[in-house]
């Protein structure tokens, strides 16, 4: 009977912990228009994709039009100035990373091969750049921010595959990195976990990205049948005190 009185109270601490927490709110964003100079992928040096109030990726896209281009990107956000830890399954824990690259500087496609920008099992993006560190050196940052997922994949799902492609900037352009999963009540969250440029030759060049995501599910759902399991249990125990 204590046991069954711990699991109880257990049970009932968790759900109303969740239920207090506030929901995260997919975001659609943009960053500002930038000028294409190289037609290439160095274009992409220096500009920066974040997601505001700390939050995580779910995907990302380039756009260009003429001689501009941008990124569009969608979070899962707090929509205030705020750390929204989301049914508590993003944590408030971030670490910023980076690698360095011995590159030749030129327009060849091939040199962003591979590239991997990519967080830990049990975290997902936040923001990630690429920055020129020297002459010879490039620098790749990006921030994670700890989860807590139901189910994490490896950086190894294809993205949408663009043939006949060249060394311009518009052979990175429509790609659509990371999960497009409809959320659901139970999976309230696909969360980017990380991304490479996988380029190979197939009848001519061709451009794709390959990444990784983690699945959120949401924890009051989870309390709530916990709780049930509980009262079921509970209601069929004929065993006499």
């Amino acid at each position: 009977m204590k046991v069954n009185n711990f699991m109880f109270l257990l049970i009932i601490i968790i759900f109303v912990n969740y239920s207090s927490q506030n929901y995260l709110k997919l975001t659609t964003h943009k960053t500002q228009n930038f000028r294409i100079q190289y037609d290439s992928w160095q274009d992409l040096i220096g500009k920066k994709v974040e997601c505001p109030n700390r939050g995580v990726l779910k995907n990302f896209i380039i756009r260009t039009s003429g001689n501009q281009f941008w990124y569009e990107y969608q979070c899962y956000s707090s929509t205030n100035n705020g750390v929204d830890e989301g049914e508590p399954i993003i944590k408030d824990s971030v670490y910023t990373h980076y690698y360095r690259y011995s590159v030749y500087f030129n327009n060849d496609i091939y040199q962003y091969n591979n590239f991997p920008i990519s967080c830990e099992v049990d975290y997902g993006l936040n923001a990630f750049q690429m920055n020129k560190e020297t002459t010879k050196v490039l620098r790749l940052d990006f921030n994670c921010k700890g989860l807590k997922p139901h189910t994490t994949t490896k950086i190894n799902i294809q993205s949408p595959t663009k043939y006949n492609c060249d060394n311009s900037l518009k052979s990175l352009a429509d790609i659509r990195v990371g999960p497009t999963n409809g959320e659901t009540n139970t999976n309230i969250a696909y969360v980017l976990r990380g991304f490479k440029f996988d380029m190979y030759s197939y009848r001519g060049k061709t451009a794709r990205f390959l990444y990784g995501y983690s699945i959120i599910r949401d924890m009051r759902v989870s309390a709530r049948n916990y709780r049930d399991t509980f009262q079921r249990l509970k209601n069929g125990n004929n065993q006499k005190i």
